[in-house]
């Protein structure tokens, strides 16, 4: 697949594929062009959808992605973090909910992403899920016009409390899983 050169002042050079690019600008350009409403998002969904199916080939260019001035590579950044969630990665996720940094929909797919996170990432990571999943519901309140990213949020919380949850029970030596087992043994 050919490649081009994307430049930024703060980042070193990277390749980015011409069809990543070409979603990239596509996206830029439907927010642009089309009036807020179904047909915006269900164009932009599918957009987003194809940047999904090309984050294999886009990993390397994702520090570049998270700090490019457009929003179609930040978003771009997103759906390679949905595909291949990164613990390195969440506190710049959460902050993608924060209204007065992203619009709606790059949130929204920035609380997939967590979300996704929170299904994949270990159990050792579970306090800095636990942290950055809270935060970034606390900035996606400060619109709560737009119920899905609240909602998206909420549940990954449950997600984690049940996964993190498990976690305690299973140590060796935890005080509470040694009452239960004592519990057992006792019946």
């Amino acid at each position: 697949m050919p490649h081009r050169t994307v430049q930024h002042d703060e980042v070193e050079t990277v390749k980015v594929p011409d069809r990543l690019r070409d979603l990239c600008e596509a996206y830029d350009q439907t927010r642009e062009d089309m009036v807020p409403g179904t047909a915006r998002t269900r164009k932009m969904t599918a957009i987003f959808e194809e940047m999904k199916t090309q984050a294999p080939l886009a990993q390397a260019s994702l520090r570049e992605f998270k700090v490019h001035e457009s929003a179609g590579f930040r978003l771009a950044a997103i759906a390679i973090l949905q595909v291949f969630p990164s613990k390195d990665d969440l506190k710049w996720l959460a902050k993608c909910l924060d209204p007065n940094v992203e619009k709606p929909f790059v949130g929204y797919h920035a609380a997939v992403a967590l979300a996704q996170a929170v299904r994949s990432l270990s159990m050792s990571d579970c306090s800095l899920l636990h942290s950055e999943v809270a935060r970034a519901l606390a900035l996606a309140k400060l619109n709560p016009d737009d119920p899905p990213r609240i909602q998206t949020l909420e549940y990954a919380l449950k997600e984690l409390a049940v996964k993190c949850s498990t976690k305690k029970g299973q140590r060796d030596g935890d005080p509470d899983h040694l009452s239960n087992r004592r519990r057992i043994a006792e019946r």
